[in-house]
C-alpha cells in the first residue's frame, strides 16, 4: 500500500512538472518570437509599470487571454473595481494607472519644447502642442472610493511650465469639459485612446488655430460633422485597458469610423485613391479579433504614413510628432493639408529642414508627455 502511494505521488509530481514545463516552454517560445519582431503585441506595454521582458512573458503565457477574462469576471462578480493596473470608474469607463511624473523631467520637457518652438519660429514654422486628455475627468472624477491618480495633477504641473515658457498649446481636457457632451463620450470605454468623435473634436478646435498661425483659410466643411458619414461597427473593439482585464470585466466597445461625404483624392507611396482606400485598413474590424488591441491602431495606421492630398486646395505641409493618439487625429489632418508626415519622436534638425513643413504639431498622451525622451535627446 505504501509503495502504491509513493508511486502515485511520483506520477502526480511528474505530471505537475510536465504541465509547468509545457506552460513555461510554450510561453518562452512565443516570447522569443515576439521579441525577435515576428509578431506585434496584442496588449498594451505600459512604460514605467513593468519591463519589456516581463510584459512579453505575461502576454505569451499559455491561455493567458482566457485566464485574464475569467479573472476579470471574478473581479466583476465580487464588485472589485481594480485589476492589472486598470481602474473601472463608476460609469464603467476604464482608466489605466500611469506612474507619477518627475517634476524635474516635466520642467526639462517644457524647456526642450520651448527650444524647439523657438527654432521653428525662427524659420517661420508654426508650432502647436496638443495635450491629449486622460481618461479620468479632471473636473468631475468618477473614481471608486479610495482610488487616487496623480495624472491630472501632473498634467497641470506640465502645463504650468508651458505657461512659464510661453509655449503654444491646448489642453484637450478643458476642451472636452466645455462641450455639451459627457467627457467620457470622447473615449472608448475599454481603451485609453480617444474615439473618432473625440479626435474630431480636437480637429475642430485646432484647425482655426492653424488658420491664424498660417494666415490661411480651410474649407468650413472640414469641421462640420454633417460632412461625414459615421459608420458604427457593434462589439468590434476591446481596447488597451480591456486587454488587461478581459471582456467580462470591461465589456466590449462599438467602433466608429468617420468617412468624409465630400470628394477626396489622397496618395500614399505609389497608391492613390479615396480617403477610405488610402487611410483606412478594415482588416482588424472585419476579422473581429477581440484578442487584439489593434482595432484602433491598425484601422487608422496608414494615416501615420507620408500622405499627400491632391484636393487640399493649398500647398501646406504638416509635420506631426505624436504617439498613438495622433493615429486617430491624422485622418482629419490629412484632409486639410496637402501633405502630412508623422514621427513618434522629434526628428533631428536635418530631417525637419529636408521636409520643410509649414507647421509642426505635437500630440502626446500623458505617459509620453511625462517621458524624458519625447521632446529631444535625454540629458
Amino acid at each position: 500500500m505504501k509503495k502504491t502511494e509513493t508511486k502515485d505521488k511520483r506520477i502526480t509530481a511528474l505530471l505537475f512538472f510536465i504541465t509547468v514545463a509545457f506552460f513555461s516552454v510554450s510561453g518562452l517560445v512565443k516570447t522569443a518570437w515576439h521579441y525577435l519582431g515576428h509578431e506585434n503585441d496584442s496588449s498594451e506595454f505600459i512604460p514605467g509599470e513593468q519591463s519589456r521582458v516581463d510584459h512579453l512573458l505575461s502576454e505569451n503565457f499559455f491561455l493567458n487571454r482566457e485566464l485574464i477574462t475569467l479573472n476579470g469576471g471574478i473581479h466583476r462578480v465580487l464588485g472589485q473595481c481594480e485589476m492589472n493596473t486598470v481602474i473601472k470608474q463608476s460609469d464603467g469607463w476604464l482608466a489605466g494607472h500611469i506612474a507619477a511624473a518627475d517634476p524635474a523631467v516635466l520642467s526639462a520637457n517644457a524647456a526642450k519644447l520651448k527650444e524647439t518652438q523657438s527654432w521653428l519660429d525662427e524659420k517661420g514654422i508654426y508650432c502647436l502642442y496638443v495635450g491629449a486628455p486622460y481618461t479620468v475627468d479632471k473636473a468631475s472624477p468618477l473614481l471608486p472610493a479610495g482610488e487616487k491618480v496623480t495624472v491630472n495633477d501632473d498634467l497641470d504641473t506640465l502645463y504650468a511650465y508651458f505657461d512659464e515658457e510661453k509655449i503654444n498649446y491646448i489642453d484637450m481636457r478643458e476642451v472636452y469639459d466645455k462641450l455639451p457632451t459627457e467627457y467620457h463620450e470622447h473615449f472608448y470605454r475599454t481603451d485609453h485612446h480617444w474615439n473618432a468623435e473625440g479626435a474630431f473634436e480636437c480637429f475642430r478646435k485646432i484647425l482655426p488655430l492653424f488658420e491664424e498661425g498660417l494666415d490661411t483659410e480651410f474649407d468650413d466643411a472640414l469641421t462640420d460633422i454633417s460632412s461625414y458619414d459615421i459608420i458604427t461597427y457593434p462589439g468590434a473593439h476591446l481596447g488597451s485597458s480591456g486587454q488587461r482585464t478581459g471582456a467580462l470585466f470591461a465589456g466590449i466597445d462599438d467602433f466608429d469610423v468617420m468617412l468624409p461625404s465630400f470628394p477626396t483624392q489622397l496618395r500614399r507611396g505609389e497608391e492613390s485613391g479615396s480617403f477610405e482606400e488610402i487611410i483606412l485598413d478594415m482588416s482588424a474590424i472585419n476579422g473581429n479579433d477581440l484578442n487584439s488591441r489593434y482595432t484602433y491602431d491598425s484601422t487608422f495606421a496608414n494615416s501615420r504614413r507620408h500622405i499627400y492630398n491632391d484636393l487640399a486646395g493649398n500647398e501646406l505641409k504638416l509635420l506631426v510628432i505624436g504617439d498613438s493618439y495622433a493615429t486617430a487625429l491624422n485622418p482629419f489632418l490629412a484632409l486639410a493639408f496637402s501633405e502630412i508626415k508623422t514621427y513618434e519622436k522629434l526628428p533631428d534638425d536635418g530631417e525637419i529642414k529636408k521636409y520643410d513643413p509649414d507647421a509642426v504639431i505635437f500630440v502626446y498622451y500623458p505617459w509620453s508627455a511625462f517621458d524624458a525622451g519625447h521632446f529631444g535627446p535625454e540629458e
